[in-house]
């Protein structure tokens, strides 16, 4: 008993803040990292960190604020919390110390009787934490030696990374009467990642959050209680909430396109290797579990700069990229945002390489459709004409640039941009993908006229429905947002001339668009006529009548009483007449 009375209080010792004075050794406590500051005080600049464990020397103390300057081995002079700074050497060195008294103590464990609910509730005063031992504590007997296996397990390769400095060891032991029961070393750090981390910072709501598991392994999460969802990526769900904590990993190009790439996760692999194969450095920015942020690559720079900037060359490697940046520019759009020029070069030579020729369509109409979900949809198609990515993806699209209108209707003359401000509107007026994918696609058929017809298209219209089922047959457009397309690209020219259709033309109208069996249509051509009138420049504005008309004259459509009509003698054709 008194020798582990003695035990105690050394372990105890490990963590007394010591006295400084000048010119001491010192060494920095066991814990992740040690932010350290150009002067006595929290209100000074951070300037770098020293590792855990690490020797210094101790050059002065402020009593005011509590912090000491300290020189480390290359020299370096800086200020450092006193409670940062202990007498003892790390814990590092007393490793191995730590694996005898484990193992003497799993010798001991296996003879644990019935006896041992009563030892644990003892122990559960003293445990403060670690809610793993505390839980595996509470186990039948052989669960305990199970975990006591896993707990031999961790504390080996504890030892190898502490000789390679790769990794950072919490440890913690406890004590039951006079022996040590004990030792459980925590490897998994967790971080929150990505859009949640940005989101948050921007301000704006927060709907997902990935987390990212530094020092941990498939089977650790298991035994865990996690749920693996991921084949070729080590991903798996919370056993509560069921969001996605990813092991942290790293990707090596081992092939053509998105998918070409080769996954490593192990606990060798650090957080800063993990964020650095993500796309821009406002997604590379992690959080821990005090509200710290870790930004490696500049991201917090460059998220109060605006700017949308790639993280390394590996960009380059992954051509569905930029489809994503032209998301993110046109999902951000409203607050600043802009692509870095350097970024922007990149994807231009990714395009030029032919990069994009490797996407799949489903996976180009994912991003279309989350673009067009987007405050500011047109920003998303402008990126990839900048960029030359939309001659390659959507060259219906592309060929409306240059193709001029006539200046009376269409005082921005282009086409394209004519095209790109309807959308504009679009968005303005509706939230639905099918209204704002109908409207973009709505003059595809003024890119088939030919150059000695301009500036005038007549029977764009009809012409252009050919290329509309084009353009969705190739990206995989659903069906439902395909049909309006097709009715929008065909009709929207004639809605404009509502006003001088006769009843049997507007009923023919009704006909065509199936409004008896989708009236939804009825609104959402009106939504669509009314942005290409609008969609132009000094009509942003205006009033669209046609469309109050078009609702109208549908609302009198569906009051006629059809069985007044059959009972007046009307049959088949007749009744359509």
């Amino acid at each position: 008993m008194p020798k582990l009375r003695l035990i105690g209080l050394t372990l105890l010792a490990l963590s007394a803040t010591a006295v400084s004075h000048a010119e001491e050794t010192r060494y920095v406590s066991d814990e992740l990292n040690t932010w350290v500051r150009s002067g006595p005080g929290d209100h000074y600049r951070l300037v770098g960190t020293v590792n855990a464990g690490e020797e210094v020397t101790l050059l002065q103390t402020d009593a005011n604020t509590n912090y000491a300057q300290v020189k480390d081995s290359s020299g370096r002079t800086a200020w450092i919390p006193l409670k940062q700074l202990s007498t003892e050497p790390s814990l590092r060195s007393r490793v191995p110390d730590l694996e005898n008294q484990v193992k003497t103590l799993t010798d001991k464990l296996t003879n644990i009787d019935n006896t041992w609910n009563q030892r644990t509730a003892e122990m559960q005063q003293k445990v403060a934490q670690s809610d793993s031992v505390i839980n595996g504590l509470k186990e039948e007997n052989q669960k305990l030696k199970n975990e006591l296996i896993v707990a031999q397990k961790k504390v080996d390769a504890a030892s190898v990374q502490l000789d390679d400095k790769q990794r950072t060891i919490i440890m913690q032991w406890f004590m039951y009467g006079g022996g040590v029961l004990g030792l459980g070393l925590l490897l998994g750090l967790i971080y929150l990642v990505g859009g949640a981390v940005r989101d948050a910072l921007l301000g704006l709501p927060v709907k997902d959050r990935d987390w990212v598991v530094v020092g941990s392994t498939p089977q650790e999460m298991l035994d865990a209680g996690y749920q693996q969802v991921g084949r070729d990526f080590p991903v798996f769900l919370h056993p509560q909430t069921h969001e996605e904590y990813a092991l942290a990993r790293t990707e090596r190009k081992s092939g053509s396109g998105y998918t070409g790439f080769t996954c490593y996760a192990a606990p060798d692999v650090t957080l800063e290797d993990d964020l650095k194969r993500r796309d821009l450095t406002i997604n590379a920015l992690a959080q821990d579990d005090n509200g710290e942020i870790i930004d490696p690559y500049n991201g917090l720079g460059d998220l109060q700069n605006r700017l949308l900037r790639h993280v390394s060359p590996a960009f380059g490697e992954d051509p569905l990229r930029v489809l994503r940046v032209a998301r993110f520019a046109a999902r951000y759009a409203h607050l600043g945002f802009r692509i870095a020029d350097e970024t922007l070069a990149l994807m231009r030579e990714m395009t030029h390489a032919g990069e994009l020729e490797h996407l799949t369509p489903e996976r180009v109409w994912k991003e279309t459709e989350s673009a067009l979900t987007t405050r500011n949809p047109q920003v998303f198609f402008q990126v990839l004409r900048d960029c030359g990515a939309l001659r390659v993806l959507f060259p219906e699209i592309d060929a409306l640039f240059g193709v001029p209108a006539p200046a009376k209707w269409h005082p921005e003359i282009d086409t394209g941009i004519h095209t790109l401000m309807t959308l504009s509107m679009a968005a303005m007026l509706s939230p639905q993908v099918d209204v704002r994918f109908a409207t973009l696609c709505h003059d595809l058929g003024k890119g088939l006229t030919p150059p000695e017809l301009w500036p005038r298209h007549h029977g764009h219209g009809p012409a252009g429905v050919k290329l509309v089922e084009q353009l969705c047959q190739r990206l995989r457009v659903p069906n439902e947002i395909r049909d309006l397309a097709r009715l929008v690209a065909e009709f929207h020219d004639l809605i404009h001339t509502f006003p001088m259709l006769n009843p049997k033309t507007i009923v023919k109208l009704f006909d065509s668009i199936d409004a008896w069996r989708k009236p939804q249509r009825v609104e959402q051509l009106a939504l669509t006529s009314e942005a290409d009138v609008r969609g132009r420049t000094g009509f942003e504005s205006a009033d669209y009548p046609q469309g109050r008309w078009l609702r109208e004259a549908w609302e009198v459509a569906q009051s006629v009483p059809t069985k007044a009509v059959v009972e007046a003698g009307f049959k088949a054709a007749t009744i359509k007449r």
